[in-house]
Order: structure tokens, then C-alpha cells, then sequence
């Protein structure tokens, strides 16, 4: 194990201060390589590397509720993807440093809350009112 890597997986908050269900999807990058040829007269090897998005589906929340999905990425940023129940597209890909959490506010815009309380953004608001 990675000594700089985190005991504990990372999870990422989603509260919902919006009117209607919201749905979430998280993804973040993983890369891996392949062997794909071996040369044994000079001992070379041609490697592929693959990168892939790695998602962890989408996830009702329901309004005044929150939820925490964990992002455990190497990468430490995560895409998240929130659609609302009617379809609005409220993010979509949207970068994110993993284990921060998120606020869809009564608006339906996306607001980073103050890293300890799901309901308060970064400026202070409480979205919970």
C-alpha cells in the first residue's frame, strides 16, 4: 500500500436544497497498462496504457436530503454529474476535488459547502432552511 494513500476511502457529500429528486453519478480516471508484445532477443516490451472513466452510477436524492457516495480515486478529483428528476442537466463532468461535498441549492446550482457541514456553502449560507 501507497503510504501517502488515505486509510480510509474518500467520500464525496451531495445535499439536495433543490424542489425535486436529483440524480448523481459520480466517475473519476483510472489508467492501466498492458503488456502487449515481448521482445526476447533484446528483452523489450511494447506496453499500451489504458485510461477509462470508472463510475459509480447514478443515485437519487431527494429533496432536503443528503448523501455520501465514496470517491476513492488516486487522482483525488472526481466528475459529477447531476441531472434533476425532470431533466435538467444541473452539471455535467463537472471537476471536483474528492472528498469535498456538494450542495444543489433551491435554484438548482451547484455550491461547494464548507468542508465539516453539508448544508452550509463556502460563503456561509445555510441551504437548509
Amino acid at each position: 500500500m501507497n503510504a501517502t494513500r488515505r486509510s480510509q476511502p474518500a467520500t464525496t457529500h451531495f445535499a439536495n436544497a433543490y424542489h425535486e429528486d436529483i440524480h448523481v453519478k459520480v466517475d473519476y480516471d483510472r489508467s492501466y497498462e498492458v503488456p502487449v508484445s515481448y521482445n526476447k532477443d533484446n528483452g523489450s516490451q511494447t506496453t499500451v496504457i489504458w485510461h477509462k472513466a470508472e463510475s459509480n452510477g447514478r443515485t437519487r436524492i431527494a429533496p432536503r436530503s443528503y448523501l455520501g457516495l465514496s470517491t476513492d480515486s488516486e487522482k483525488r478529483v472526481v466528475y459529477i454529474t447531476i441531472v434533476s428528476e425532470s431533466g435538467r442537466v444541473i452539471c455535467d463532468c463537472m471537476p471536483f476535488r474528492q472528498d469535498y461535498s456538494v450542495i444543489v441549492d433551491a435554484n438548482g446550482y451547484v455550491r461547494e459547502t464548507s468542508y465539516g457541514d453539508i448544508w452550509i456553502d463556502r460563503d456561509g449560507k445555510n441551504h437548509k432552511q
